[in-house]
C-alpha cells in the first residue's frame, strides 16, 4: 500500500463531512485487512507486516474517534472492538520482534535459552493473530461491522433535509477535541518522565488525526503542525524504548549466573544512560521558545484560527463616560 494513502486525498475543506468519513474509514479498515491478511498467510509473519498492521489498526481507530458524531455509535463500537484486538495481538508480536532486533551477538549468546523462548512467544502472538483473523475477518464479521458503519445516513427528518456540513470548518471543531487531552499534558511546566508515554500515547492520537485533515488545511500551516509532532513522537519514541529495553535487560540479567550478569547489566545501564540523556534533551525542547510552545501555538492556530489570525477583530474598548 502507497505510504501517501495515510494523507487521503479527498479530505478538501469544502468536501461533504458524511461522504468523507465513509471514504476514510473505509479506506483504512482496508488497510488493516490487507496486513492482517499478510500476516495470517505466513506461519512466521514479516515483521513489516506486522508492524503495518499495528500502525493501521492505530490510523483506523483514530479515523473512527474523529469521525464518531456522524458514524452510528453501536457498529463503530463493535469494528472498534475487532481494531482493537488486531492492535493489540500484533503489538504483542511487534515487542518480541523490536527486543530481539536489539540484540547484539555476544548477548544472543548469553541468552540463547531466552531466544527460545522469545521465539516460542513470537509464534504464540502470530497464532493467536491468525486466529483471531479467520474469527473476526474471514468469518465476514468485520465486513458485516463495516457496512453497518458505512451505511449511507438518512438525509430526511420529518420531511426535512440535512444540511451538508463542509469539511474544513467541521475539522477543526472536532480537532480541538481530539486534542484536548494532549494539550492538557503539555500546559505543565516542567515535564516529568514518568508520564512520557502517556503523552506519547496521546501524541500519536492527535498526529493520525491530523493526518486525515491535512488536505483542509493551509499547506504550510499543515505541514509544520505535522513536522513538530513527528519530532516529538521521535524523541518520546527514543526514550521510551531505551526505558523498556534497560528494565528488560536488568530482568533477564537476574536470570543468568553471576559470572554472566555483567554483559547484560552493562547492556542496561547504556539504555538508561540514553534515556536520561534523551529525556534531559526532551527537558530543553519542553522549555524552549521553538519547543512546547511554538508546538502549542500550532496547535491553536488550526483549532482555533479565528482567535489566532493577524485580521481577526479585537474586542472593542469601552469608551470612558463624560457624565460623572
Amino acid at each position: 500500500m502507497p505510504k501517501l494513502d495515510r494523507i487521503p486525498a479527498a479530505a478538501r475543506a469544502s468536501a461533504p463531512v458524511d461522504r468523507l468519513a465513509r471514504e476514510v474509514v473505509k479506506q483504512r479498515v482496508r488497510a488493516v485487512v490487507s496486513y492482517w491478511q499478510k500476516a495470517a498467510q505466513r506461519k512466521s509473519p514479516r515483521v513489516e507486516d506486522i508492524h503495518q498492521l499495528r500502525v493501521w489498526s492505530r490510523r483506523s481507530l483514530a479515523a473512527l474517534q474523529l469521525f464518531a458524531s456522524v458514524l452510528p455509535p453501536e457498529p463503530m463500537a463493535d469494528l472498534a472492538k475487532i481494531l482493537n484486538k488486531a492492535r493489540k495481538r500484533a503489538g504483542n508480536a511487534r515487542d518480541c520482534d523490536v527486543l530481539k532486533r536489539t540484540l547484539d551477538k555476544r548477548a544472543r549468546k548469553l541468552l540463547a535459552e531466552f531466544l527460545v523462548v522469545l521465539k516460542q512467544q513470537r509464534q504464540e502472538a502470530a497464532d493467536k493473530l491468525r486466529h483471531a483473523y479467520e474469527k473476526k475477518v474471514k468469518s465476514g464479521h468485520l465486513r458485516d461491522c463495516c457496512k453497518a458503519v458505512l451505511k449511507k445516513p438518512s438525509t430526511a427528518n420529518n420531511g426535512k433535509v440535512h444540511p451538508q456540513l463542509s469539511f474544513g470548518p467541521w475539522f477543526q471543531s472536532q480537532f480541538d477535541k481530539v486534542t484536548e487531552p494532549f494539550v492538557k499534558q503539555l500546559r505543565v511546566s516542567k515535564p516529568a518522565q514518568r508520564k512520557i508515554h502517556a503523552l506519547r500515547i496521546e501524541g500519536k492520537r492527535v498526529r493520525y488525526a491530523l493526518e486525515i485533515g491535512l488536505p483542509s488545511l493551509p499547506k504550510t500551516q499543515g505541514k509544520q503542525l505535522y513536522a513538530a509532532l513527528e519530532g516529538l513522537q521521535q524523541q518520546l519514541g527514543d526514550v521510551c524504548d531505551d526505558l523498556a529495553l534497560a528494565a528488560k535487560y536488568r530482568e533477564l540479567a537476574g536470570e543468568l549466573k553471576a559470572a554472566d550478569r555483567a554483559a547484560l547489566r552493562d547492556t542496561s545501564e547504556q539504555h538508561d544512560q540514553q534515556a536520561q540523556a534523551g529525556f534531559a534533551k526532551f527537558a530543553r525542547w519542553w522549555q524552549a521558545p521553538t519547543g512546547r510552545k511554538k508546538l502549542l501555538k500550532l496547535l491553536a492556530a488550526v483549532t482555533s484560527p479565528s482567535k489566532n489570525s493577524p485580521t481577526a477583530a479585537k474586542p472593542a474598548q469601552r469608551r470612558k463616560s463624560k457624565l460623572k
